[in-house]
């Protein structure tokens, strides 16, 4: 008796777990190497992290700000651009979609299976948030509407105090840059 409710116990306290995002580092040469040239254009920026999860996203999350640094609102363009950039090669996908999804790029265009989205976090992490100092988010999918869009077309916002009163970024904003233009 002793052993069955232990049993139970364990398994009700564990099973909210199974629920969590489990996040993992994204660990594709691509990918550390563009982290890599992004800090050193970007000095402003103090860290880089690239995860994803059992939620089916892929995050990009830049941190700014923790000796009261600013970040431009270029320079917000530009970082957002070069990811974009990255995630619109068609080699890089397949390497993505493998490691991510452990299917390849046909089959997940043949609909046997799903690609992850992409979440890109331009955080300031100064404490307390002032006017003008602002926060980026932009978002993209694989497939959109069921069809192939291949992570070109985003979505994007930034706000600065209130994360509630958020500013839409026309995606015309939104570069589609590679290595070198800053």
């Amino acid at each position: 008796m002793k052993r069955a409710l232990l049993f139970f116990t364990a398994f009700f306290l564990l099973l909210p777990l199974a629920a969590c995002d489990q996040r993992r580092a994204l660990e594709l040469p691509e990918v550390e190497s563009l982290r890599a040239k992004l800090r050193a254009a970007v000095p402003e920026i103090d860290s880089v992290f690239v995860s994803f999860g059992n939620s089916g996203e892929v995050l990009w999350e830049f941190r700014y700000g923790e000796n009261g640094q600013a970040l431009s609102e270029e320079d917000a363009l530009f970082l957002a651009g070069e990811v974009r950039a990255l995630f619109m090669e068609e080699g890089f996908q397949g390497n993505l979609l493998a490691a991510v999804c452990r299917a390849g790029r046909e089959e997940i265009l043949a609909g046997r299976g799903e690609a992850p989205g992409l979440q890109v976090y331009i955080q300031d992490t100064w404490y307390p948030p002032a006017p003008g100092r602002y926060s980026y988010h932009f978002s993209a999918q694989f497939l959109s509407g069921g069809r192939y869009d291949g992570y070109a077309t985003w979505k994007g916002y930034r706000y600065d105090v209130d994360p509630m009163r958020k500013e839409p970024i026309p995606p015309a904003d939104i570069p589609a840059a590679g290595i070198g233009s800053k």
